[in-house]
């Protein structure tokens, strides 16, 4: 016996009552007597799913700048998140023909010659 005074098998069984939830289902939480609730914030609207992409550091970098100028002008925060949120929301909104690129530099120049017309 271990000098814990318990087998491996009591060491790693879970705590918690099973509750016939999956993991990955995720409560909606309200908010407490503080306020904020635990979770994700208020302006996320509607379902989501977790993501991970790699952006460029020159990317990250003018999101950052981008934050640092909301802070400074409105004294509101704005994450990264929000920021691509609103750009790919506006993005696929548009009538730019998605379907048509096949690269990112396709993208790229797809979106900005939306841009240019819109000017």
């Amino acid at each position: 016996m271990p000098r814990t005074g318990k087998q491996a098998d009591e060491l790693f069984a879970s705590t918690k009552k099973p509750s016939g939830k999956r993991a990955d289902t995720v409560e909606p939480t309200t908010p407490g007597a503080s306020g904020r609730g635990r979770g994700r914030p208020a302006s996320v609207r509607g379902e989501t799913s977790p993501a991970t992409v790699v952006l460029y550091h020159a990317q990250i970098v003018q999101l950052d700048e981008i934050a640092n100028q909301v802070r400074a002008r409105h004294r509101k925060v704005i994450k990264r998140a929000d920021l691509i949120r609103g750009i790919l929301s506006a993005v696929l909104a548009s009538t730019i023909d998605l379907a048509a690129v096949t690269s990112e530099d396709d993208v790229r120049a797809a979106v900005a010659a939306q841009l240019k017309a819109a000017k």
